[in-house]
């Protein structure tokens, strides 16, 4: 029997629907796939699911009376949402758009957003789960949400819901949570049904569990299991409402596909995606599966500092290697983040470049972009003398505390000079880049003070203990170092010629160069590698300059706002 073919569309504006016919579960499945134009789908469910690998297509479905190959996961969903006595409209991705063709699938692509918004449901497939932990962990969410009772018992006894709770991760585990179309796709539903086997939930009760979860069990409870409910609860409704463009972007590093080019394209329909120009409104890249990956994350990063007009994006650069063939100041979607962004206390943001300007005209871009060059203005405030390798967790492990007393060891003298006896205060602040509880000081204290057998130098300069009880010592201790390591993962210590104390980049070396630019929220590394100008190493805390102190420094013989070339 001749395979299926597709036909071209009308245009761009047109999309195929698929009628899924009836049958039993053992009966093959069938389908009539159809072109509509959206506005005229009427009815239809979205089908979100995990593709596996998509070079295995060993199912089969008959559409318009041939045969047409699909993968095991495609075929398991299908027949789950099967109906035994009526037909149902459905859109599924695989099916629906030729995905052999790579032009219609960039014109398809546009529509997807419209597509998973107008759905009467989202359907979404979770697989086909053998040992029958769905179920359970379904009950566990509904009852959380449903039972005031239980959900006292459940936050009440956490040790004794040790099986709930690693149920819940279990579910979280499951590969659709970590694919890179889950946050538009389910982001954008009206209403959505999660099925996993023969178990289903809405997903407004189980956004609420996670909810739950994410806020009332303790960071200390959550870090027990290695567990961050959080990172399912946000995917409700945040596509739109509540997410940056940059934040989703960011994203799509740890997620999970087998075409790169979709860690942008997926995210183009948040309003922050979208440019307004004399043309229209449009992406700020073309979506084109034949387009060079390079290109695609140039011509996204042109647009995005187009559209913001901040320096913000560059603080997403975050390289192991900067010998890249890419300008150093285009992040890399694909590349898993070394780091975190530099963490801000609630409510409170940096602001090192403060009362710096550009140029004498307000109306002067921060930057300008000619030739895959970005040509900024900015104060070179240091030079790096030294940097310690970068931190693993253990360094933070109170007991031998090593790495820490050789911090102290090294920029002692020299920050004395400069931070006076604001020096542990400067310490505390640089280890968790000034991001930590209004307990912050205590905590380090304790963690300072266990490291140094309670003997540290300077004890006058830390907080005085308030226990003597060690537990609560240690404890204190611990969220220290739970707090620093979200500074420091991925990082180097390190400290100026001037004796400024910071944070930056595993990349950052002796001798690369200190900057704060006009329009940036953040101090910035910089390594003069030619002539042509400098290469972007990343972003850095450096206590004492993150307020907009530069301005001060500028004066006749001294720092000047210069331009500058990142290439």
């Amino acid at each position: 029997m001749t395979s299926f073919e597709y036909q071209p569309l009308d245009d761009a504006d047109t999309i195929r629907c698929m009628i899924l016919e009836a049958g039993q579960p053992e009966e093959p499945l069938s389908c009539i796939l159809y072109p509509t134009k959206l506005a005229d789908a009427g009815t239809y469910l979205a089908l979100s699911y995990v593709w596996g690998d998509p070079n295995r297509r060993d199912a089969t479905i008959m559409c318009n009376e041939a045969p047409l190959k699909i993968t095991k996961s495609l075929q398991s969903a299908l027949k789950e949402i099967r109906q035994s006595n009526e037909s149902i409209c459905i859109w599924a991705d695989a099916v629906c758009i030729n995905q052999k063709d790579p032009i219609e699938r960039a014109e398809q692509v546009i529509h997807m957003a419209s597509i998973y918004r107008a759905a009467s449901n989202v359907i979404v497939h979770l697989g086909t789960d053998p040992e029958k932990k769905a179920g359970q962990a379904f009950e566990i969410a509904t009852r959380l949400v449903d039972d005031h009772a239980y959900q006292e018992r459940f936050f009440g006894d956490w040790n004794d819901k040790k099986r709930h709770v690693t149920l819940l991760k279990w579910l979280y585990s499951l590969p659709w949570f970590h694919r890179v179309w889950t946050t538009q796709e389910i982001g954008l539903a009206m209403s959505a049904t999660f099925i996993c086997g023969a178990a289903r939930i809405e997903w407004d009760t189980l956004h609420q569990a996670f909810e739950l979860l994410a806020t009332r069990a303790t960071s200390r409870q959550l870090r027990k299991f290695n567990f961050n409910p959080k990172k399912v609860s946000c995917l409700y409704l945040s596509f739109f409402q509540e997410d940056s463009f940059l934040s989703v972007l960011a994203r799509m590093r740890t997620r999970q596909t087998s075409e790169q080019r979709d860690r942008v394209f997926a995210t183009l329909h948040h309003a922050g995606a979208r440019i307004e120009d004399e043309n229209g409104s449009r992406g700020i890249v073309r979506v084109d599966y034949n387009a060079d990956l390079q290109d695609i994350y140039i011509e996204t990063a042109v647009g995005i500092l187009t559209k913001s007009e901040s320096l913000d994006f560059l603080s997403y650069v975050n390289y192991q290697d900067l010998s890249t063939p890419l300008p150093s100041w285009v992040p890399q979607w694909h590349l898993w983040p070394l780091t975190h962004l530099l963490p801000e206390r609630e409510g409170h943001q940096y602001s090192a470049s403060e009362g710096l300007s550009a140029s004498d005209d307000e109306e002067d871009p921060v930057f300008e972009i000619y030739d895959k060059k970005i040509q900024v203005r900015g104060v070179h405030c240091d030079v790096i003398d030294w940097c310690l390798p970068k931190w693993t967790k253990l360094d933070l492990n109170s007991k031998p505390g090593l790495r820490i007393k050789q911090v102290w060891n090294k920029v002692e003298d020299r920050a004395f000079i400069t931070y006076k006896y604001d020096i542990l205060n400067t310490l505390v602040r640089t280890f968790a880049a000034n991001s930590g509880t209004e307990s912050a000081k205590q905590n380090f204290s304790s963690f300072w003070r266990l490291v140094f057998d309670d003997k540290p130098p300077y004890p006058h300069l830390l907080s005085p203990t308030t226990t003597t009880v060690s537990e609560d010592r240690n404890e204190e201790s611990s969220i220290f170092s739970e707090e620093a390591w979200h500074a420091l993962q991925g990082r180097k210590i390190f400290q100026t010629k001037g004796g400024y104390i910071g944070i930056g980049p595993q990349t950052l070396d002796k001798g690369d160069s200190l900057f704060v630019l006009c329009g940036g929220k953040v101090p910035f590394i910089l390594r003069n590698a030619s002539p042509e100008g400098y290469r972007l190493v990343g972003e850095a805390y450096v206590d004492g300059i993150m307020e907009g102190q530069v301005q001060g420094w500028i004066k006749p013989g001294g720092h000047q706002v210069a331009p500058l070339q990142i290439y």
